[in-house]
């Protein structure tokens, strides 16, 4: 249930601030884990490859 002064905040700004919901630690593995995936996809390009193509 929102309270008064949430419901005049959506209202007034059109969202709710939920306050923190990953603390830093988190953060910053999720942040290396994500450097971790774009450079291994720097390394391994995907193949181009069209999934409507068909052989002729």
């Amino acid at each position: 249930m929102l309270s008064d002064r949430q419901v005049g905040e959506l209202k007034t700004n059109g969202f709710l601030n939920g306050g923190m919901l990953l603390d830093d630690a988190t953060v910053e593995e999720l942040c290396s884990e994500v450097m971790r995936i774009i450079a291994q996809r720097d390394r391994h390009p995907p193949t181009r490859s069209h999934p409507l193509e068909r052989d002729e």
